[in-house]
């Protein structure tokens, strides 16, 4: 929904997505999700989770900041890393994004711990990363929240593509779209080359699980005769792309398959 300004044009509505930058406004965002997450995370059971924000902020200062525990302050009086570092104007913005996905991490390291644990924590990841996903959207910032980690993306269309996949696809086919969501992730330089080999991979075992051919040209080839349109240049992309990926000098990598040669549900 547009503003009173933008809709009677006294400010020209703008759909650029911001890159590459944290304005004031993402920066106060985003240290309000966190505001809101040291809340919640101190309204918790105490005694079970032993001061769940304080732990959270020393493995920022240890994990992301490298520097010695024992140079960490007590629960009373503890550092407030994420939002310092967050606010700081003289860490690049790419830093930035890592103290998000360093927080993440950790959070959902946490639901593995235990049954009760992860029933207390699981609404309160999700709403940390609902919040950030909102502010995001709302200020026009180029990244998202994907499956924990901060991911650059190019349209709302492919954002829940990418959601929708993660969903409904098999245990497999999702390990590759991961893969290939975290090697796209990596700052501040994406490993381009292994995202489009895991990428490429999803394509693979998607079209070979849903035809049982044993490569993926048999299986596009296999996909056409039984009347399902792919265009002969997305076809001829995704050859190409194929053989990128399994040349000799490059590395090759297979889709994930069992040890029958068969493409797995769950490797």
């Amino acid at each position: 929904m547009t503003s009173f300004s933008e809709r009677y044009w006294y400010v020209k509505p703008s759909n650029k997505l911001i890159r590459k930058k944290i304005t004031i406004e993402l920066r106060n965002a985003i240290c309000s999700c966190y505001d809101r997450l040291r809340v919640n995370l101190l309204n918790l059971n105490i005694c079970v989770l032993n001061e769940p924000y304080f732990y959270l902020e020393c493995y920022l200062w240890t994990h992301l900041l490298n520097k010695r525990e024992s140079e960490f302050s007590d629960v009373k009086s503890f550092h407030i890393v994420a939002t310092t570092l967050i606010e700081d104007k003289n860490i690049v913005w790419y830093k930035k994004l890592d103290v998000i996905d360093n927080t993440l991490m950790y959070l959902y390291s946490r639901l593995h711990m235990n049954s009760l644990l992860s029933s207390l924590m699981v609404p309160i990841v999700n709403s940390f990363t609902k919040d950030l996903n909102s502010a995001f959207e709302r200020l026009h910032f180029a990244y998202r929240i994907l499956n924990g980690q901060v991911v650059e993306i190019s349209s709302e269309e492919e954002i829940k593509t990418i959601e929708t996949a993660m969903e409904n696809c098999r245990d497999n086919i999702k390990m590759h779209l991961r893969k290939a969501l975290e090697l796209y992730a990596k700052r501040p330089k994406p490993d381009a080359q292994n995202s489009i080999k895991d990428s490429i991979s999803v394509v693979e075992a998607y079209c070979r699980e849903i035809t049982g051919a044993k490569s993926l040209g048999t299986a596009l080839n296999a996909l056409s005769e039984k009347g399902v349109v792919i265009p002969n240049v997305l076809k001829s992309a995704f050859e190409k792309l194929y053989g990128y990926t399994n040349d000799a000098k490059l590395g090759i990598r297979y889709a994930l398959m069992d040890a029958d040669g068969e493409v797995c549900a769950v490797c």
